[in-house]
């Protein structure tokens, strides 16, 4: 492929998440956190898996940038969630764990590239037959297990739930993740 093409393919994803970034800080104020981290999550791992079956360079482009915007999208719900759920006595603690798994996706994402598609120490290939198309699919896989782990263990944002108005629901996930027992009509108060 020429050079402008490799350009496009490096930097698909980075543009997808610029934008993601920026349109679903905003959506998640409107249709909440977690389904918009959802959203995020399945959009990166559905153009992920697509782009193992991308046909040319184009589509393999496209899929990348519409992976960025799922990447992106689910940066500034995961922090907004945190500092809106965490204790403020070990929020900062929990917030630079979840930061630090960005290194840890980059050392998963590098480690599969080497085994996968590198040469062992003496110059032959660590898994014959194996391809990038192959490599794609295994760098879903993080965000299919984030997906499932959000959609079983992640609640909605209190915060969000009071802000609109939904107090009881609000409560009752304070109470959930909480020693303290809160009542709907005490975060009605709160919050007029």
């Amino acid at each position: 492929i020429s050079s402008y093409k490799k350009a496009l393919l490096s930097s698909a994803v980075f543009m997808g998440m610029l934008l993601g970034g920026l349109g679903c800080g905003y959506l998640s104020d409107i249709i909440g956190r977690r389904p918009c981290l959802l959203y995020s999550l399945g959009i990166n791992t559905l153009a992920g898996l697509a782009s193992a079956g991308a046909p040319n360079i184009e589509v393999l482009i496209a899929c990348r940038m519409i992976a960025g915007l799922g990447i992106g999208g689910s940066v500034p719900i995961v922090f907004s969630t945190g500092a809106e759920i965490f204790p403020a006595h070990c929020r900062g603690q929990f917030l630079s764990i979840i930061a630090s798994f960005w290194m840890i996706g980059a050392i998963y994402v590098a480690f599969s590239a080497w085994i996968m598609l590198g040469d062992d120490f003496y110059g032959q290939k660590i898994m014959h037959g194996v391809g990038w198309r192959s490599f794609a699919i295994v760098s879903a896989l993080p965000a299919i297990v984030a997906w499932f782990l959000t959609y079983f263990n992640i609640p909605e944002s209190p915060r969000f739930l009071a802000d609109k108005q939904q107090f009881s629901e609000s409560a009752a996930i304070l109470n959930a993740l909480s020693t303290v027992q809160i009542e709907a009509a005490d975060l009605e108060f709160e919050c007029t």
